[in-house]
């Protein structure tokens, strides 16, 4: 093949600006993101009655949950977990659902439905769709350098500065905190 490009020039001028036409027409119509952004199809719902059996978590809260979104066409898999206080349902979207937001919006509808059918001191079912699909461009964490006792308290205002900065920077879509100790006021008597 080498030999039959170097022996005739035309042909050899024709595949290359084939090649050339070609990337650079892919150049200029595929999308580019720095960050692309991913649809959410996955979604956890958390639901929690504190002090209920893992048992009772199941037929009072994990089934009704179940049922009422099982009448949801766009929902192709459904599990769940139930354990000592807490109902965990997995959710995943069918792969011909275009519109994520509307579906996600449609299941918290469903859940507000639902939650007065469930027992008192239950929480409202909590969907989490977002949190997996995100792209994190940054994850900084703090430590303490000196030889003395680590003090959380500055630990943790340094920490607040840090996300207050970051916030600051253009581009930035969220910043979280988390592991920060909370604060304790302590009251001796002598």
């Amino acid at each position: 093949m080498a030999d039959l490009l170097y022996r005739n020039r035309r042909l050899l001028v024709l595949a290359l600006l084939l090649i050339f036409a070609s990337g650079a027409g892919a150049f200029t119509q595929l999308p580019r993101q720095e960050d692309p952004t991913l649809t959410p199809r996955f979604g956890l719902v958390l639901t929690y009655l504190r002090g209920a059996s893992a048992e009772r978590m199941e037929a009072l809260v994990t089934e009704k949950l179940e049922r009422e979104l099982r009448e949801m066409e766009e929902i192709k898999v459904l599990s769940s977990t139930s354990r000592g206080s807490v109902s965990a349902i997995q959710i995943e979207l069918g792969d011909d659902v275009m519109d994520v937001d509307t579906v996600w919006s449609r299941v918290r509808d469903r859940f507000g439905d639902v939650h007065p059918t469930l027992p008192p001191g239950t929480t409202m079912p909590e969907l989490q769709d977002r949190e997996q699909t995100d792209a994190f461009t940054l994850i900084a964490s703090l430590r303490w350098a000196a030889d003395t006792e680590p003090n959380l308290a500055v630990l943790r205002r340094l920490g607040e500065e840090l996300r207050e900065l970051a916030r600051d920077v253009p581009g930035t879509a969220f910043v979280d905190l988390i592991g920060a100790p909370e604060e304790e006021v302590r009251i001796e008597l002598d």
